[in-house]
């Protein structure tokens, strides 16, 4: 379709005791995205949109987030732009382009994360999940335990299906336990028949001078953590738009929602 529709709905947590009680939620929305060549000539994709979710966490998160959601988009289309530039030299391969496009998503999230102001990043961090269209597919990055969600709706039964959903980044998974113990990093993991989901990484927090546990393997900002193997890089999954799963008939409109 050439048109989208979007609608965003945060609240604060103000019901755990103890809790930061202002919204630390951040979302950015941007419909069509444009992009700028060298040359200066704009380029509209009218069906292309970039949607991001920013959710704060610790005492500056919802600094942390305002400035992620505040660089996203403009730092995400710069790189895209240098990749469609690109694309013309290379005879638009596919693989390329998408591999590039995957890259620019990584390299903005950890451009993003090394910039934060050090005292925000010293007292707060946040997840990032977004959604990127870009021509005929979809990009979706996610890094901490937000999660974004792809689902296709059914005309003819009025149903929808989710076809996708990215992973929560816990550090009780495998590869990112490996990856933080690699870095000597401390790891709570609650014995059965608790839910592992709530392990966390520990850190002896310089500021507050206690062992405190981050809930997610992966994040922006929480600078302490990136000493011990908690990374801003996100996984980046894409979804072929002309694929079997969007072009049966029965499926042919599609809905996205981004949820944190």
């Amino acid at each position: 379709q050439s048109e989208s529709n979007f609608a965003t709905l945060t609240q604060k947590n103000a019901n755990r005791p103890g809790a930061v009680t202002a919204n630390q939620d951040r979302v950015v929305i941007v419909s069509p995205f444009c992009y700028r060549l060298e040359e200066k000539q704009q380029v509209n994709h009218e069906q292309d949109f970039a949607v991001a979710t920013f959710d704060g966490h610790a005492d500056l998160g919802h600094d942390v987030a305002e400035y992620a959601m505040n660089k996203f988009a403009s730092l995400s289309a710069t790189k895209l732009s240098t990749i469609i530039s690109s694309s013309l030299l290379v005879g638009n391969d596919a693989d390329v382009i998408q591999w590039s496009v995957e890259k620019a998503l990584k390299d903005t999230f950890l451009e993003i994360d090394s910039s934060i102001p050090l005292e925000q990043s010293m007292n707060g961090g946040c997840t990032g999940t977004a959604i990127v269209r870009f021509g005929n597919k979809l990009y979706i990055a996610n890094a901490g335990d937000s999660r974004s969600f792809v689902a296709t709706y059914s005309q003819k039964t009025g149903k929808s299906t989710i076809v996708y959903i990215s992973r929560r980044d816990k550090p009780n998974l495998d590869d990112e336990r490996q990856r933080i113990k690699s870095f000597n990093g401390r790891i709570f993991t609650p014995k059965p028949p608790k839910n592992p989901n709530l392990s966390r990484v520990i850190v002896h927090n310089s500021i507050k001078k206690e062992d405190v546990g981050l809930a997610m393997s992966r994040s922006i900002g929480d600078y302490e953590w990136t000493l011990i193997g908690v990374t801003a890089e996100p996984i980046v999954y894409t979804i072929d738009l002309l694929g079997e799963t969007f072009m049966r008939e029965e499926t042919k409109n599609f809905h996205i929602f981004v949820v944190s």
